[in-house]
């Protein structure tokens, strides 16, 4: 599973818990602000109690009440504010002219001045209704009397629709520029990061040979490290490869020395055997010292130059044999590494290609965002199925007729596996023997 970038963790990371608080804090505000609806909704019933209550006339413990009142809602039909007075015995003592038909849905209060707040559904409609309960205190004795007013909801519910819609607006827009503004503020921050990616990037394809000073502190400890490795890696390479110089130039006198001297004693195998034998561990621990040697940041290696530099060098060998070589390579093949190591391995391979071929030999490339592959092919005498694996083994030699040590093949598995490559051997659809290598370009660099 492939694993988000830091960007994204902390862009998701700081975007889901940004949408969870502004939508906790709407809610919050929707719940203030419709409580404030219905709050109010009660205090304008309470107010339509006492203005019918300023009017009304009492004589004796009998209420009188004009049938036009003030606010004109109570003189209309349907209007959707209504009113009613009760009498101690919950009989209908007066009523607006608004009043829808009188039901006794409406819970009235025990005690005076006691208020009771209700929804009620009446002629498909809902209504808010308050019950109010007052005691007359006549000259002889009391009477009570019960005041039920009801308002239709829907002005609430649209007042309550349009507060949705509204906070739905605005605490969406909020977040969303708030989630730009972080994000902006993210890409920014990280920039640093994606440079180091890049400059990193450029220096595997050999685009670069350090990492630029403009960093931020977080940043400059690692830019100043990974310098500090890379000057480290190429001085110690460099140096590797003067002592392996050196080496080979020290051994190659001596053993010069005693090829020469031995030429007085032909018939002695036993010393001819054991200083070939020496001599190819000499040659074949050279090749892997230096295959082990190349480095971590590597140049991108075009392949058709390499092929070029090598088939001019072996024309020359084998002109007397008048092979004709096609090659199919792109412009754009290139190989993530030490170009040492490419000729090292197209060396081996081609030469043992032009030793065995009759006439042609052909050469295929092709390659990815991910894979390079080489294929050199000749129609030569091939290979046995059975011997494929063997003529990778060091000192392993199927033609004995040919000079040679049986080292280059096996040095060329050696650098091949080194770069996490595979190498394997087929017959040709030319009669012969196909070689094909394969690496895989994320991982070539790290071989």
């Amino acid at each position: 599973m492939k694993s988000k970038s830091l960007k994204q963790q902390l862009l998701y990371g700081s975007a889901f818990s940004l949408i969870g608080l502004m939508l906790a804090s709407a809610l919050v505000v929707y719940a203030y602000f419709v409580k404030m609806i219905h709050q109010n909704a009660q205090q304008q019933l309470q107010l339509h109690v006492y203005n019918i209550l300023s009017v009304a006339d009492f004589k004796g413990t009998d209420i009188f009440l004009p049938s036009i009142l003030y606010n004109p809602r109570f003189n209309t039909a349907q209007s959707g504010l209504w009113a009613y007075v009760l009498d101690s015995h919950e009989n209908v003592a007066w009523q607006s002219l608004s009043a829808t038909p009188w039901n006794d849905k409406y819970p009235l209060p025990n005690q005076s001045g006691e208020w009771i707040y209700n929804k009620v559904a009446s002629n498909q409609h809902e209504y808010l209704t308050v019950s109010y309960k007052v005691t007359w205190q006549g000259e002889s004795n009391t009477a009570d009397y019960f005041l039920i007013i009801g308002e239709d909801t829907q002005a609430h519910r649209w007042a309550i629709r349009k507060l949705t819609l509204w906070l739905s607006l605005v605490f969406a827009t909020i977040t969303g520029l708030i989630l730009i503004g972080q994000y902006l503020a993210l890409k920014r921050a990280l920039k640093p990061i994606d440079t180091l990616a890049e400059e990193i990037s450029a220096m595997e394809q050999g685009k670069r040979e350090k990492l630029s000073f403009f960093y931020p502190t977080e940043l400059r400890m690692v830019e100043r490290n990974i310098n500090a490795l890379i000057e480290k890696e190429h001085r110690l390479r460099q140096r590797y490869r003067e002592a392996m110089a050196n080496l080979a130039h020290s051994l190659k006198t001596p053993m010069t020395i005693l090829t020469g001297e031995l030429r007085n004693a032909p018939n002695n195998d036993v010393v001819h055997s054991a200083l070939q034998r020496i001599n190819s561990n000499i040659e074949y621990q050279l090749r892997r010292a230096i295959v082990s040697g190349h480095t971590v940041f590597t140049q991108s290696i075009e392949i058709e130059n390499v092929i070029d530099h090598v088939l001019q060098a072996l024309n020359k060998i084998y002109g007397h044999k008048k092979i004709d070589v096609t090659s199919e390579v792109s412009p754009s093949d290139v190989f993530f590494g030490d170009e040492n190591d490419m000729l090292e391995i197209l060396g081996n391979i081609l030469d043992n290609a032009f030793k065995h071929a009759k006439r042609r030999i052909a050469i295929t490339t092709q390659s990815t965002d991910f894979m390079l592959s080489i294929r050199v092919e000749d129609d030569g005498p091939g290979l046995e199925r059975s011997d494929a694996h063997r003529v990778f083994n060091r000192g392993e030699r199927l033609d004995q007729t040919e000079p040679g040590q049986g080292i280059g093949l096996a040095a060329v598995a050696d650098i091949v596996v080194s770069y996490g490559g595979d190498i394997n051997v087929y017959h040709s659809s030319l009669g012969g023997a196909c070689f094909e290598v394969t690496f895989n370009n994320k991982e070539n660099n790290n071989g």
